[in-house]
């Protein structure tokens, strides 16, 4: 091989060499690392006695972060004024109590929530309670519970639990709690590290994280003292509601042009709400709605453009409502065309203003051209309802002779008739119920899946509930105990030491399916 040949391989091997080596390549992935971040030490211990400081710290064996103090960070028994928190380095936590005077003899449980996360995968810290003592043991003793909303007994999630000395007054002078803790994904809470004794508890979704019941926050309590030594291991359950008398919130005030008839709105309920001006006058007519947000009111003689009206609720709050421009109308008849139901169900008419009297003589009804026997539904004054054997493919008419309804206003009925088919019942599912009640009250409702109620009775005992066909779907049975005979369910009421009326809520749903029949039998259990 001669010098300009080896010349060439030299240099052709040289360019392979280096192009071998700068080529750039991934490297392989690791783990994906899953473990949260581990406390490595911490000032004083995690656990100690006889602690005089006025700031923790807590060092991780990684870089983290520090998300939401404020909201994730709990400390119980709580601080007059909010800590300064704050991470150093990276690595390490500091609380600072500031000039906070720490009370004597007393365990402290910072509970860190999901404050603390790793730097790379956010993942969360495990071991997130960090224990102190002011004296010179720690107190070990815990109660443990589970809080429901107390509507459909379902667990309250982002709900607290306050624990007072026994004493009601606790919370109503408004005291801080002695202890808090939160409630997890399905509603139970643990106070633990509580010191001997009997306690009050409340829970409530404290809005605004004060630790104190406001008037807009669903809350609930216990009629009795809590003994941390010989109930810990009890199964405490706390249902919790808006206050019966909360505060107004309207949304809405809505006129009708004549004067006559006024909506109100409100992001509460309403079934509190009283209405007054100067004169004295009082409407002549009030319906609440099914979810008690919303009440019409009617008057007689009509409101003026200079009267001012007040809207009051049980609690004295006051709020002013004026009419506006008033277009003067005579009231005219407006029926619904009716709905019709099944079996003992009713042929029902919605009338647009509330009745004052009724001939049942000019009320009839016709299959095909004969005439035949029915009964009156039990209804409000909104409302006409005739119960009739109704068989399926027939065609019946009602028919309403003049004079035969009244008004408010004695507006009279012009002369009516009124066809009806009634429908196959094809594609319906059939659903009968047999429920278990004592002699209490109750009222039963049938709730689809929005929770909203498509049939409803009542009871006082043992109840064979024969329903109506209802189109297939699922649906769920919600029964509370009518305590005060009024009809609706009612909320609880601190200051008269009054819980919500009692609820059981079938959380399994009933699957109804098309052109079957079902049979079920219950046996509800009411949460107190």
């Amino acid at each position: 091989m001669g010098l300009n040949a080896e010349w060439r391989l030299l240099m052709a091997l040289s360019v392979g060499v280096l192009c071998s080596c700068a080529q750039v390549r991934s490297p392989s992935g690791g783990m994906k690392d899953e473990e949260g971040p581990k406390v490595i030490k911490s000032i004083p211990a995690n656990g100690s006695t006889r602690f005089i400081g006025q700031s923790i710290f807590i060092e991780f064996d990684e870089y983290v972060t520090l998300q939401q103090a404020k909201e994730q960070v709990l400390i119980s028994p709580p601080l007059r004024n909010s800590p300064d928190i704050l991470l150093k380095a990276g690595k390490t936590l500091v609380i600072d109590f500031k000039d906070e005077v720490l009370q004597e003899n007393t365990t402290y449980t910072i509970n860190l929530g999901s404050a603390i996360k790793d730097n790379n995968e956010g993942n969360e810290l495990e071991e997130n309670v960090f224990l102190f003592s002011t004296g010179e043991y720690l107190d070990s003793l815990m109660i443990s519970g589970q809080v429901n909303m107390a509507r459909f007994d379902n667990p309250c999630s982002d709900c607290s639990i306050l624990a007072f000395p026994e004493g009601r007054d606790s919370l109503l002078s408004g005291r801080r709690p002695n202890y808090v803790a939160r409630c997890d994904a399905s509603g139970r809470f643990t106070l633990s590290n509580l010191a001997e004794g009997r306690y009050d508890l409340i829970a409530l979704k404290d809005l605004d994280k004060d630790l104190k019941v406001d008037d807009r926050e669903p809350f609930g309590f216990l009629r009795r003292s809590v003994n941390s030594v010989q109930e810990m291991d009890s199964t405490l359950v706390i249902r919790v509601a808006l206050r019966a008398d909360t505060l107004i919130d309207l949304k809405r005030a809505e006129w009708s042009v004549d004067g006559r008839k006024l909506l109100l709105t409100s992001k509460g309920p309403t079934d509190s709400l009283d209405i007054r001006w100067p004169e004295g006058r009082s409407p002549a007519y009030v319906q609440h709605t099914e979810r008690r947000d919303s009440t019409y009111f009617w008057f007689r003689p009509a409101i003026s453009e200079e009267e001012e009206l007040y809207v009051i609720n049980g609690a004295g709050q006051r709020d002013t409502v004026r009419v506006g421009r008033i277009v003067p109308a005579e009231p005219k008849w407006n029926l619904s065309s009716p709905l019709l139901g099944y079996k003992e169900d009713t042929l029902l008419f919605n009338i647009d203003r509330p009745l004052s009297s009724m001939d049942t003589a000019g009320i009839k009804l016709y299959r095909d051209t004969v005439q035949v026997q029915y009964a009156l539904a039990p209804s409000d004054a909104l409302a006409l309802g005739l119960i009739h054997p109704w068989e399926e493919g027939k065609r019946y008419t009602v028919t309403l002779d003049e004079g035969s309804l009244k008004d408010l206003y004695g507006v009279q009925v012009d002369s009516s008739y009124w066809p009806i088919t009634v429908p196959a019942m094809t594609g319906l599912g059939l659903l009968s119920l047999d429920i278990a009640l004592d002699s209490s009250a109750c009222v039963i409702s049938l709730m689809n899946k929005d929770l909203k109620p498509v049939h409803r009775t009542r009871s006082s005992g043992a109840l064979r509930w024969n329903l109506p066909p209802i189109p297939p779907g699922k649906y769920q049975v919600w029964i509370f105990k009518d305590e005060n005979g009024d009809g609706e369910w009612t909320r609880g009421n601190f200051d008269l030491k009054r819980l919500p009326e009692p609820v059981y809520f079938q959380q399994e749903p009933i699957n109804v399916r098309a052109n079957w029949e079902m049979e079920m039998s219950l046996e509800p259990v009411f949460t107190e």
